[in-house]
């Protein structure tokens, strides 16, 4: 764990408070020390269907990914850091099979989440996993 850095869990964490969705859930992308990308869950009507859906925290993140631009053909997640956190009750918050696939195919090396208890009161960095993709 000695690349996760607690101050961007606690930051996904306060971002999270953002979310209008009940559970409140948002997401960093982190390269070299530096917020490269960052998204909440929000709730979203399909143009065609009408129907509401979640739009997840790590898809609005990985889809707002900021270029270097003195190197505009590089993926600018190559080797970064995804950080997915809820603030909340629930602090459960690996990310959904659909947003770890993008997370590979825009290379991300690694995901952070919390998984555990729901208990607030149990919830601290023993809770905290990630994951090497």
């Amino acid at each position: 764990m000695s690349q996760i850095k607690i101050e961007f869990v606690t930051a996904t964490i306060e971002m999270a408070k953002a979310s209008t969705c009940s559970k409140r859930h948002a997401a960093l992308v982190v390269r070299g020390n530096r917020v490269i990308g960052a998204g909440i869950n929000i709730m979203k009507t399909h143009p065609g269907t009408g129907r509401r859906a979640s739009y997840h925290a790590e898809f609005s993140a990985l889809r707002r990914l900021k270029r270097d631009p003195s190197k505009p053909l590089e993926m600018p997640a190559k080797g970064a850091i995804l950080y997915s956190f809820r603030n909340g009750f629930d602090k459960r918050s690996r990310p959904c099979s659909d947003c770890i696939q993008l997370a590979k195919e825009k290379g991300i090396k690694m995901i952070v989440f919390s998984y555990g208890s729901r208990d607030p009161e149990d919830w601290n960095m023993d809770f905290v996993f990630s994951e090497r993709l």
